[in-house]
């Protein structure tokens, strides 16, 4: 697995318990490599709901009105069974309109690691379709969550 300074032993900042059904695994019995970003995805949406305390939608929050930019992962020991991986999410860099955040998929009793990686969001303005600065209450909210990780 590879490393590097930004996410090397990260603080966690956020811990999400993710469900692997049997439908999901591949004939040689792993989950199959394109459901990791699913998951990364549901502990995604689950940390900005518990950071904003919001209801899912653009017009609820217009910082939930982002694109994917970029999504990277590497993967490590295949998980071969259904049942719960847990998704541990940090912050690696903040930006005016962008967030990346760095993810490890890692096995429930075993604490195997599985998958590591980063995904960058890209805030817009759903008017403009354009790149939009996060709200001066997210971005707050998300400096205090990268300390965290620094710390």
């Amino acid at each position: 697995m590879a490393h590097d300074r930004d996410n090397d032993e990260p603080s966690i900042a956020f811990g999400y318990r993710s469900e692997v059904f049997f439908d999901e695994l591949d004939a040689w019995h792993m989950l199959h490599n394109a459901r990791y970003a699913v998951h990364v995805e549901r502990a995604g949406l689950a940390w900005h709901l518990e950071l904003t305390a919001n209801a899912y939608g653009a017009d609820a929050d217009g910082d939930q009105f982002v694109v994917m930019r970029e999504f990277h992962i590497e993967f490590a020991e295949p998980l071969r069974e259904p049942g719960p991986m847990l998704v541990d999410l940090w912050i690696r860099r903040l930006g005016r309109t962008s967030v990346t955040t760095g993810f490890r998929c890692r096995g429930h009793q075993t604490d195997s690691v599985h998958a590591t990686g980063y995904r960058t969001l890209v805030k817009l303005n759903p008017e403009t379709q354009t790149s939009a600065p996060w709200s001066d209450s997210l971005r707050k909210t998300l400096e205090l969550q990268k300390h965290h990780n620094s710390a």
